[in-house]
C-alpha cells in the first residue's frame, strides 16, 4: 500500500535534512506526522527524531541563519522554523527517574531504544527521507485495526507520566477504540493524575471533547473514576438536539459550574458564556426532557 507523506517532498525538508546529512546527523519523522498520513489525513505538526544531542543541532540550525524556539530544551526538544515551516526537533533518548510528572533524560543514538520509551505503538512509527518506514511495535497494524496499544508495561507506562491516561482516552475518541481495555490500570492509578498541572489535563480534555468516539469515552472516563460527576445522560440529550455543540457548551453541560470555576482554569471569556448558558438554565430544561437514550 502507497502512502501520501507529502512533507517529504516539502523544499523545507529538502533543504533541512540536506543540512543534517552535511553535518552527519541520523534523523526521521516520527509520530503524528507518520500516524495522520497512514491514516490518510494531513498532521498538525512536522515531528523529526535526531540522533544528535539538541544542543549541538540548535547551535547547527542557528549558525546557519534558521531561527530556533528553544521553549522544550530541557526535554532534548526544539523547534526550527524553516522558510516559514516549523519542524520539531528532538533527540533520541531515554527516560529514567520518572516521577509521574517528569523525568531525566538521556540523548542516546539508537532510533529502536528511542521508540521505547514512546507511549503508544501507533506513535513510534518512523519515516526515512527517502519513504521508508520503521515500525518497531506493529503499530501500523494496531494503527488500522484502531487498537490503542501501549508499548510495554501499561501500568508502567502510565506511572512514568500520568498524562497519558488522557492521552489514552483522547487517542481512542480519534480512532474509536471502545475496548476500555486499560480500566484496571488506570483505576490503580487514578489519584496520580492530581500531580499534573490543572493546565495540562484541561488541554487534554478540550482535545478529547473534539474527537469523533468523545461521548463513549467520557462515559469511560466517568467509571474509571477521572471525573465522576459528569452529567452523561444530560449530555447525551444536548446531543440529541445539536449534533456539534461548541466547546463552552459541552463543558457546561458535562461539568457542575462550580468545578469549572474553582478547578479548571479556564479563560475569562471561556466562562462568561459558560455562565450565559447557566443564566437560561439550559442543563435544568435538558435534564427535564424526555428523550429516549
Amino acid at each position: 500500500m502507497s502512502y501520501n507523506f507529502y512533507f517529504l517532498n516539502l523544499n523545507q525538508t529538502k533543504e533541512l535534512f540536506s543540512l543534517f546529512k552535511k553535518h552527519n546527523i541520523d534523523a526521521m519523522f516520527v509520530g503524528g506526522c507518520v500516524r495522520d498520513c497512514l491514516l490518510g489525513t494531513i498532521p498538525n505538526d512536522l515531528d523529526i527524531a535526531v540522533n544528535r544531542d539538541i544542543n549541538t543541532v540548535s547551535k547547527i540550525l542557528t549558525n546557519n541563519g534558521y531561527k530556533v524556539i528553544e521553549t522544550g530544551l530541557k526535554y532534548g526538544s526544539i523547534s526550527a522554523i524553516i522558510h516559514g515551516k516549523i519542524f520539531e526537533i528532538t533527540s533520541l533518548r531515554s527516560d529514567t527517574n520518572c516521577d509521574g510528572r517528569a523525568c531525566d533524560i538521556k540523548t542516546i543514538s539508537n532510533f529502536k531504544e528511542d521508540s521505547k520509551r514512546r507511549d503508544f505503538t501507533s506513535n513510534a512509527i518512523y519515516l526515512s527521507i527517502d519513504g521508508k518506514i520503521f515500525d518497531f511495535h506493529n503499530g501500523i497494524e494496531d494503527l488500522v485495526n484502531r487498537r490503542v496499544i501501549f508499548i510495554g508495561d501499561p501500568e508502567k507506562r502510565i506511572k512514568e507520566d500520568y498524562l497519558r491516561i488522557f492521552r489514552y482516552y483522547r487517542f481512542c475518541a480519534k480512532h474509536g477504540d471502545l475496548s476500555h481495555r486499560y480500566s484496571k490500570e488506570i483505576k490503580m492509578n487514578v489519584a496520580g493524575i492530581h500531580k499534573l498541572a490543572i493546565e495540562r489535563i484541561q488541554h487534554e480534555l478540550l482535545l478529547i471533547l473534539n474527537q469523533p468516539f468523545h461521548l463513549e469515552v467520557l462515559s469511560f472516563m466517568k467509571k474509571d473514576g477521572i471525573f465522576k460527576d459528569l452529567s452523561i445522560n444530560i449530555y447525551k440529550n444536548l446531543l440529541n438536539i445539536e449534533t456539534n455543540p461548541c466547546i463552552e457548551l459541552k463543558l457546561y453541560i458535562l461539568f457542575k459550574l462550580e468545578y469549572l470555576q474553582s478547578y479548571f482554569k479556564l479563560s475569562k471569556k471561556i466562562m462568561k458564556k459558560i455562565k450565559r448558558f447557566e443564566s437560561y438554565k439550559l442543563k435544568s430544561f435538558l435534564d427535564s426532557m424526555f428523550i429516549k437514550n
